[in-house]
């Protein structure tokens, strides 16, 4: 199932490329366009894909109502890690596959073997005059933005820090003396420089799904589901950047859409996210066992 995705900036982006001395950059990537090759933004496919792994991760521990140790955390949430020299064990494969569907989509380093997953992607890129011929015309994306560069899309932004340590007002909620006046102690604040991608902007996304099952299917629109209370793309979440909304297309027709902390999904979305729902629930104690899981109390 080939998924395409429209991102609809509604705050900045920060996704940073390089640094230098106190100002961030924006991640860029060469493309070939018209026999010549051009700078343009791109979001990585990985930090979209850790996104939604780890959506999916967290639904599948509130199902459970259970909470995981470190190693089992690390292979659920990140993908796990190889120990030693790598082998395969095809009975624990499929036991993991069986039991965590979420591993059978997204993948994992499990012991000493690599489990590998059913969803690739590519880098998203913003729709803009570089990318006009790399883009499909679908619904959802502002025809006029294939008119400008993605530079005349960007902007910069100032942000001070301040070490509020050393704010007289705040004194009394610090132990000790503060006094570092003779100890070379760091400036008060410091001033740094962050490119942004602005508000407004779109990006488009592919998502290529070998989901076998509906419940591997189910487990992607997990992902969505918890995406879609905090739909933050890139870095800097905190300070306000990321915000986005998002309308997903399948196979040509409508899959879900993504606003205002809200989710819309096809019956065929709906239907596979029923099937995982029950998957869990009629798991559940094997499933915590198989991870190692504890109860919530």
């Amino acid at each position: 199932m080939k998924i395409e995705t429209i991102y609809t900036l509604e705050q900045p982006l920060s996704h940073i490329g390089e640094s230098e001395s106190t100002a961030s950059f924006l991640n860029t990537i060469r493309i070939a366009v018209n026999g010549k090759t051009e700078e343009v933004f791109a979001l990585t496919g990985n930090s979209i894909r850790g996104t939604l792994r780890d959506c999916a991760a967290r639904y599948l521990l509130d199902r459970l109502d259970a909470k995981v140790g470190k190693k089992e955390f690390n292979i659920l949430f990140s993908g796990g890690n190889i120990s030693g020299t790598m082998s395969t064990d095809i009975d624990q494969a499929k036991r993991y596959r069986g039991l965590l569907p979420i591993i059978s989509l997204f993948g994992a380093g499990v012991g000493n073997q690599i489990l590998a997953g059913k969803m690739t992607q590519g880098f998203a890129l913003p729709v803009c005059r570089e990318t006009d011929g790399m883009i499909p015309e679908i619904k959802g994306i502002k025809r006029g933005l294939r008119d400008n560069s993605w530079k005349s899309l960007t902007g910069t932004i100032n942000f001070t820090r301040f070490d509020d340590s050393k704010n007289v007002n705040y004194q009394e909620y610090l132990q000790g003396d503060n006094d570092n006046t003779d100890k070379g102690s760091a400036s008060t604040q410091m001033r740094y420089e962050v490119e942004y991608l602005v508000p407004g902007a779109q990006l488009y996304h592919v998502i290529n799904l070998c989901a076998d099952t509906d419940v591997e299917l189910g487990v992607f629109v997990s992902a969505l589901g918890g995406f879609s209370h905090s739909p933050i793309l890139g870095g800097m979440g905190g300070k306000g950047f990321g915000l986005c909304g998002a309308e997903l297309i399948a196979n040509g027709g409508f899959f879900a859409k993504i606003e205002n902390g809200s989710i819309k999904l096809c019956n065929t979305a709906k239907n596979a996210l029923d099937l995982y729902d029950q998957f869990i629930i009629d798991n559940t104690e094997e499933i915590i066992q198989f991870l190692g899981a504890v109860k919530n109390e």
